[in-house]
Formats: structure tokens, C-alpha cells, sequence
């Protein structure tokens, strides 16, 4: 019975307990009530008519967004803010989200009002257009702010935000530069018996502006015609009568002519146009090229894309080493540098290391006179 009296007195004194406790987090807590403010939230901000986005300054500024700050009840209510970005002015999609942030700012920048505008198909290449054949640099982004109190992921936030802002972009096109690639042309003539086949080949290569190609020739006063790269010589063109003009070859057309020496062949297939330009030609000579020590040289081509480099594309090549010279000659040459595989220098004489091929197959050689790099790329 003396222990059924001390349970009942500790029962009681938990109870009291639970009703202290009960009423001391009742009366202790302040409550934040919040609700949706009356007012509306809008950019306070002048726009352009138009923003123009250059890509090679992205981290400039192309727009400081500023709106007002709206109650949403106690002056202690956090307010925060971000801004939502969307392709569609009716937001069905939300393409750019800011982080939330205090201040009733923000900097849009180049960067990424052009990561906006990508998503919508627009891009700063001159080469694109969109679905009608237009250019594809000009859009309408739109953004918007949003102001809200607590979690903004929770599934009932009080929340507003501002009605859409159109901004009217235009990227500025910049002419990209495309890596050279063999074309389906070469030349063919005396200097490789007529065989566009045979090594040494001499492809044109591709350059950024379409249907003109270059290639480099050595050539012994015999002239030169231009033909499919395959050899099948389905089409071609020849001598058009005068300096610079072309034909296409009938197969009974004049070669071209071309006096005694080292150049670089340019040709337009548009307005059926040739150039011959006197040059110093890079070429690759040795036990690693197919015509060994005799040459012709493989030629290399200047890279349009990079001043000081210069290609060679879809070489093939003999596990072995190569030199560098100049117009089939030894005056200058070069070897692998000291650095080891990857470089080359100025050759010193007999006895100097050749630039080795690990492997036989076919190449592009790329040759960096900036920093005597090179590089071998097997494909």
C-alpha cells in the first residue's frame, strides 16, 4: 500500500511537470505569422532596347536588375529574393534560377544572358542560322523576381513575384575558326607521273571560307592540273586561259602553268579562281616518310587558325623517324629537340637525333614554330 501511495504522488508531480513545461513553451515562443503582401513587386530599373552580348567579355555586366521590397507582415520577417529566368514569357519553364539572396539586386551578366539565349538556339556563330534560315543571334529572354519568406522549396511558401521582363539580345557573331581537313582535291601532274595516288600526295586542304582550298607544291616548270583526291579523275579543273582563271577539265583542257619553284595553291571552286604564292614550305623527309631520304618533301600548310602553326593531314608514316626542311633542302632543317618527343630545334648537323614515330599509320602533324612544340596525332 506505501508504494501504490508514492506512484500516485510521482504521477502527480509529472503531471505538473508536463503542464509547466507546456505553458512556459506556450507563453516563451513568438510566433511569426507572415502573409502575402498587398503590393505589388516590380523592377524599379531602366532596360535597353536592346543588349549586346559579347561573348569575349562574359563576365561584364550587362544589367543590374532592382526592384522594391514588399512587406510580408513583421518587420522581422527575412525577406529574401531571387531572380528566375525563363525562354518563354509565360515561364512554363524556368531556364536560370539566381540564388536567394537579402539585397533587392542583381548583376545579369554576359555570361549568362548567353547561356539563356543558348537555350534558346541562339549562339554567336555566323555559319547557323534558325528553322527559317535566319540568323539565330537575336532573342527575347525574360526574367523575373521573386520575393519570399522561409523555405521557397516548402510546398506552401509565401511567396510573389514580379511580372516578366523582356529583354531584346543580340550575340555578337564572331567568325570561328575551323581546323583545316583534307578536301577531295589534290594536285596531280608531271611531278608525281601523273598519279594523284602515288606518294607523295598533295591534297588540298579546307579553309574557314567554303569552296577554297590551299595546298603546298614543289614543282619543276611543268605545270599542274586539279583533280579528285581518289584518283578516279571524274572531275577536275585545268588552265583557263589566262593567269588565275580555271576550267573545268575536259580532260583535253592545258596544264596549268607554273614556273620552276616552291608555292602555296590557292583555289576558289565559287568563282573558279587559282593563286600561286612563292613560299617557304615545310616538308617532312626520312626513313619514317614513305619517299625516305628522297623527297619530295610532304609538305605542310600554314594553319589559318593559329599564326606560326602549320599542318599536314592523313600522313602516313613508318615507325621510324622524320626530319623538318625547307623546300627540299637541307639548309635549314630541324630535329628532335632536347626537350625530348614533343619538341624540335634547329638542326645541328650529322649525327642529330630524328623525330621518332612510335607506331606506322596515318597522322596529323601539326608543327608549332611559336615554341618548336609538335604534335602527332594518330588517326
Amino acid at each position: 500500500m506505501g508504494n501504490t501511495i508514492i506512484k500516485n504522488r510521482l504521477d502527480r508531480l509529472a503531471l505538473i511537470m508536463l503542464v509547466f513545461v507546456a505553458f512556459s513553451c506556450d507563453t516563451d515562443v513568438e510566433k511569426l505569422i507572415v502573409q502575402l503582401p498587398q503590393e505589388d513587386i516590380s523592377f524599379s530599373n531602366s532596360f535597353q532596347a536592346t543588349y549586346l552580348i559579347d561573348t569575349n567579355t562574359p563576365d561584364a555586366v550587362a544589367q543590374e536588375l532592382s526592384w522594391n521590397v514588399c512587406s510580408f507582415g513583421p518587420s522581422n520577417a527575412l525577406v529574401r529574393h531571387r531572380i528566375l529566368g525563363s525562354i518563354h514569357a509565360d515561364f512554363s519553364t524556368i531556364d536560370f534560377e539566381s540564388p536567394g539572396q537579402t539585397a533587392n539586386s542583381f548583376h545579369l551578366s554576359n555570361k549568362e544572358l548567353f547561356a539563356l539565349g543558348e537555350k534558346m538556339g541562339l549562339d554567336n556563330d555566323p555559319s547557323t542560322t534558325d528553322g527559317q534560315g535566319s540568323p539565330n543571334n537575336k532573342g527575347i529572354l525574360y526574367y523575373r523576381v521573386e520575393s519570399f519568406v522561409g523555405d521557397i522549396s516548402a510546398v506552401h511558401a509565401v511567396r510573389k513575384a514580379s511580372a516578366p521582363a523582356g529583354l531584346h539580345v543580340e550575340i555578337i557573331e564572331v567568325n570561328i575558326c575551323k581546323e583545316m581537313a583534307l578536301s577531295e582535291w589534290a594536285l596531280v601532274g608531271p611531278f608525281n607521273n601523273w598519279n594523284v595516288v602515288a606518294p607523295v600526295v598533295y591534297p588540298f586542304l579546307t579553309t574557314n571560307t567554303e569552296n577554297v582550298f590551299v595546298a603546298g607544291l614543289s614543282i619543276d616548270d611543268q605545270g599542274f592540273k586539279i583533280t579528285a583526291r581518289d584518283g578516279s579523275w571524274s572531275k577536275g579543273y585545268a588552265y583557263g586561259g589566262t593567269y588565275g582563271k580555271l576550267v573545268k577539265d575536259s580532260g583535253m583542257d592545258p596544264v596549268i602553268p607554273a614556273a620552276a619553284g616552291h608555292y602555296l595553291v590557292t583555289i576558289d571552286l565559287s568563282s573558279l579562281t587559282y593563286s600561286l604564292e612563292k613560299a617557304s614550305l615545310y616538308g617532312l623527309v626520312g626513313p619514317a616518310t614513305v619517299n625516305s631520304w628522297n623527297g619530295p618533301d610532304y609538305k605542310f600548310v600554314p594553319n589559318e587558325c593559329k599564326a606560326g602553326t602549320f599542318v599536314v593531314k592523313n600522313l602516313p608514316l613508318l615507325s621510324d623517324v622524320f626530319y623538318i626542311r625547307i623546300n627540299d633542302n637541307w639548309t635549314t632543317s630541324y630535329s628532335l629537340g632536347d626537350k625530348g618527343e614533343g619538341t624540335f630545334r634547329i638542326n645541328p648537323g650529322v649525327g642529330a637525333q630524328g623525330i621518332p614515330v612510335n607506331e606506322a599509320g596515318n597522322y596529323d602533324v601539326i608543327l608549332n614554330m611559336n615554341d618548336f612544340t609538335y604534335q602527332l596525332i594518330k588517326l
